[in-house]
């Protein structure tokens, strides 16, 4: 116990009177205990003293202790009450005590540790291997505070350290020690992209043919990648292919998968309509053949043969059989015969000509048969005759134009001929005596057209000789002339 303070009486020089008793020093009844709270917190040490006038409360951080100061984390640094608010993980181990004053002395209390759990948390993961998959893990490892540590993984993964089957997303794990301190840490499990792949595509240039191609450029995942196109090809990229739809799927390291469809075209196949105009005239060179084209690529050229130049169209042909060579813009080809025909022979006619049998008589006659170019005819002799035949013609030179149906012309010449004029020449012998019958007459013809047959009258016979007549006339010839 303390003792109070004595202390003489009297003035000086006086004899001693006597000893007075003036009070004692504040007495310490309460001591601060221990603290323990999570960083940030808030706590308060407290004494109880009697006959205490004053508190000072002091901290040592661990070179001795110091008075304190209010201002924070300090409150009530001069009363029998010190409150720390927000406490930090540096002032875990500080020690307080406060001294209790009177005017006759002070005392001081034990000291009170504090102590600040301050729990820490780090965090490992596993990824998701596969784009879309949930086999990601996070692991927390908890340092300081008080254990036994409790875990609580949000939005989802249990209540362990270690969190199972995640997908992918931001996961936070809550750590709480055995005094109900606790911290958070975040683990951000992550994916590869998807496997897929980017194509550069070589469609087919000319139908049927296998010239495509598929450069296959693998995407997402985690490389080195492996590539099944089925049939057992196992290639990155594809030549020789036909137009068709394909299909490759692309494994990656972590044996996850994607599938790439790829489709390779061809143009649809290159055809023709062919026309034609044949030659009208036999002979002429008025043939154009024509070529449409479908199909292929566009644009096209043409190339004609043995002639015809280089346009769809050719004229200017002549009988005969031509080729055309089509080449689209990739350079595929068709190619077209075309025959060019004409008439079978040039317009003309066969006539069956009827000739004059008497000089100068009008029986001549023609029938024309036309022959060649195209029916139906039409004719012109001339002088506005446009009959295919000919009656009652004079000897003479005849000309037809035959024009047919396609306005060819061809000319046929007649001559329709007559036997020069008959003559004669008459020789006679008179009758010697008067009334006798040894007459002669005999006659000597030429022109008309022989053999000729004689009759005298009224007598003589039939011969080119007459004896024993008077007198005689004659007549006839084989044409009757």
């Amino acid at each position: 116990m303390t003792m109070g303070n004595w202390s003489l009486l009297g003035s000086a020089g006086s004899a001693y009177s006597g000893c007075q008793f003036i009070g004692s020093n504040p007495v310490i009844t309460g001591n601060p205990p221990n603290r323990t709270i999570c960083n940030g917190g808030s706590t308060t040490f407290s004494i109880t003293a009697t006959g205490a006038t004053s508190y000072q409360w002091y901290q040592n951080t661990g070179s001795g202790f110091s008075a304190l100061v209010n201002g924070a984390p300090f409150s009530g640094v001069t009363t029998g009450t010190l409150t720390i608010t927000g406490a930090t993980a540096t002032m875990s181990g500080y020690q307080y005590r406060c001294v209790a004053t009177n005017s006759s002395g002070a005392a001081t209390s034990n000291s009170a540790t504090l102590t600040v759990s301050s729990i820490s948390a780090t965090t490992t993961k596993t990824n998701v291997s596969c784009n879309g998959g949930v086999n990601g893990t996070a692991t927390v490892t908890a340092s300081g505070g008080i254990g036994p540590y409790t875990y609580s993984w949000a939005p989802s993964g249990g209540t362990a350290a270690t969190a199972t089957g995640l997908g992918v997303g931001v996961y936070t794990v809550t750590v709480t020690d055995n005094l109900g301190c606790s911290t958070t840490a975040t683990a951000t499990i992550t994916q590869p992209t998807a496997i897929s792949g980017t194509t550069v595509v070589t469609n087919i240039a000319c139908n049927g043919s296998s010239t495509g191609a598929i450069n296959l450029t693998p995407t997402g995942g985690t490389a080195p990648y492996t590539f099944n196109w089925g049939g057992g090809i196992t290639t990155e990229d594809r030549t020789n292919l036909a137009a068709g739809s394909y299909s490759v799927t692309i494994t990656d390291a972590n044996g996850c998968t994607g599938t790439v469809n790829v489709t390779i075209t061809q143009p649809t196949a290159m055809s023709s309509t062919i026309s034609q105009t044949n030659i009208s005239c036999n002979g002429g060179t008025n043939g154009t053949a024509s070529i449409v084209v479908t199909g292929g690529t566009a644009p096209y050229t043409y190339s004609w043969s043995p002639s015809g130049g280089t346009a769809a169209t050719a004229s200017g042909l002549a009988a005969g059989t031509y080729t055309v060579t089509v080449t689209d813009a990739n350079a595929c080809t068709i190619t077209r015969t075309i025959t060019i025909t004409q008439p079978a022979s040039a317009v003309s006619g066969t006539t069956v000509v009827t000739n004059i049998a008497c000089n100068g008589s009008s029986t001549g006659a023609i029938n024309l048969t036309p022959t060649g170019g195209t029916a139906p005819y039409t004719f012109n002799w001339g002088g506005g005759i446009t009959t295919e035949d000919r009656t009652n013609l004079a000897a003479g030179s005849y000309s037809v134009t035959i024009t047919d149906a396609n306005g060819c012309t061809g000319t046929v010449n007649v001559t329709i001929t007559q036997p020069t004029a008959m003559s004669s020449t008459i020789s006679q012998t008179n009758i010697s005596c008067n009334g006798g019958t040894n007459g002669t007459a005999s006659i000597v013809v030429t022109g008309g057209t022989a053999p000729y047959t004689y009759s005298w009258s009224p007598s003589g016979g039939t011969g080119s000789n007459s004896n024993r007549i008077s007198s005689r006339n004659l007549y006839g010839n084989s044409n009757g002339c």
